[in-house]
């Protein structure tokens, strides 16, 4: 495992730069102006990295209305809102399983006792990555 630090390096940045891009939705391609985009993204990371609010997840209640070719066309349904807080935002995970699991050779297919448990560094490591991937 140690001797693919390099690559390993390579896969956290790489995950991180796309998984910020795409989950903060940086360069809004809808925005054909380029300083209008860079003007936004600016705005977007001052937003994120006030009080740290890159890596929370904000709780959201979702509520579908039935249509009428459904059973009960009025009735609705109260899907359960995602945990919330501090270290729940989707970006985390999703830049965890895209650099230790992506494929068989990653180093979580290949070793997954030292994934379980997660290591707090491991955690710590993805954070970072996410927060710095939000200034690149």
């Amino acid at each position: 495992m140690l001797g693919s630090v390099t690559s390993l390096r390579g896969r956290i940045k790489t995950g991180g730069q796309d998984i910020s891009r795409t989950h903060y939705k940086f360069n809004d391609e809808s925005i054909k102006n380029i300083e209008e985009r860079e003007e936004n993204n600016r705005k977007l990371v001052e937003k994120l990295l006030h009080e740290n609010s890159f890596h929370f997840h904000v709780r959201v209640r979702v509520t579908i209305k039935f249509y009428e070719w459904l059973p009960h066309p009025t009735e609705q349904k109260h899907f359960p809102e995602k945990p919330a807080g501090p270290y729940y935002c989707e970006a985390i995970p999703q830049l965890i399983a895209k650099t230790f699991f992506d494929c068989e050779k990653s180093a979580g297919t290949k070793f997954p006792n030292y994934f379980h448990p997660m290591p707090l560094q491991t955690i710590a490591l993805m954070i970072t990555t996410v927060r710095i991937c939000s200034l690149i």
